[in-house]
């Protein structure tokens, strides 16, 4: 192995290790939460939770709908009357800035803290706050 293999290995291997830790320790675990949840573009619902919290209903639209879960402190969608189910595989999400989308509903569940929507550099502000 030439010099120069090595470091791009090294180099690799160090920005791999600063996002994987940067991922672990950036998302505070927040005591209380908030779902935010978006249909078609448009602020649908606010719902606050905790780990104590254990939820299930359901987000109707003319688009379809998806019963949503929430359970110790994490979300997940539990069904769905969508062709893809990709929303389901999604499994449950507990940090702050984490979401789950359903592309056939237009529907976007995304976790805040103390109702600030947190913006991440995917999302520059693209949901309607209500």
């Amino acid at each position: 192995m030439k010099t120069v293999d090595k470091y791009i290995i090294g180099t690799m291997l160090i920005a791999s290790l600063s996002i994987i830790l940067y991922r672990t320790f950036a998302f505070k675990s927040y005591e209380h939460k908030i779902l935010k949840i978006y249909v078609n573009n448009n602020f649908y619902q606010e719902v606050k939770f905790d780990k104590n919290t254990d939820k299930t209903f359901m987000i109707t639209s003319d688009l379809g709908w998806n019963k949503i879960e929430i359970k110790s402190g994490r979300v997940k969608i539990l069904d769905s009357d969508c062709y893809e189910k990709s929303c389901i595989n999604m499994g449950f999400i507990d940090n702050v800035g984490d979401s789950i989308v359903c592309l056939p509903h237009r529907l976007v569940v995304k976790i805040a803290e103390d109702g600030n929507f947190a913006i991440d550099a995917i999302n520059q502000g693209g949901f309607n706050e209500h």
